[in-house]
């Protein structure tokens, strides 16, 4: 099995010791020789680029490793919504996933039904938001309120106050739309 071990501390203060200790006796025990270490140190879980995780994922991606393990999930991810993005990006590339504290691994059957459940609860999740925001929605057409964008829009406005020389930024603003949109509007002008 070729393993990339993936471990993290947020502060330079801290060290992954303890997690590379854990993680190294772990493949010992299953007889995995084959170990690439990915380490970031004083990188928050936070950020949503993470030098060596990224270096990591690229290497998973051109078909080097076989397991992706870390010492807990929030070594990984920076949410549950995160998580189960990169167990579907892993299970998808055929890498399994090994988390040493939660004692998840996806190589066994137990850990496949773990992760199903997970995904299960999440997919849960993403149907009932998507529901309170489809009756949301009813609710203020019942009401005769608007929703969603206006689509009728002077995009005459946005490149004449451009001209005057305003910020985009100033512009979305004074028009209330986005930045992104007026910079949309902008370059088609």
């Amino acid at each position: 099995m070729r393993v990339a071990i993936y471990a993290r501390v947020s502060t330079d203060g801290q060290t992954v010791e303890n997690q590379l200790t854990d993680l190294k006796r772990h493949c010992d025990l299953k007889g995995w020789s084959n170990q690439t270490l990915f380490i970031d140190e004083g990188i928050s879980g936070a950020k949503t680029s993470r030098p060596q995780f990224d270096k990591m994922m690229d290497a998973c991606r051109a078909g080097q490793f076989d397991v992706v393990m870390v010492w807990r999930f929030d070594r990984a991810s920076r949410s549950t919504k995160h998580l189960l993005t990169l167990l579907d990006d892993l299970k998808s590339m055929g890498i399994d996933f090994v988390s040493h504290r939660e004692s998840i691994d996806t190589s066994t059957a137990a850990g496949k039904l773990m992760f199903t459940m997970v995904s299960a609860f999440a997919q849960f999740e993403r149907d009932i938001i998507s529901d309170r925001t489809k009756a949301g929605m009813e609710r203020l057409k019942r009401e005769g309120k608007k929703v969603g964008r206006d689509r009728q829009f002077d995009h005459g406005r946005v490149v004449e106050l451009k001209k005057q020389g305003l910020k985009t930024y100033e512009i979305a603003r004074r028009l209330g739309i986005s930045e992104s949109h007026c910079r949309k509007i902008m370059r088609a002008a």
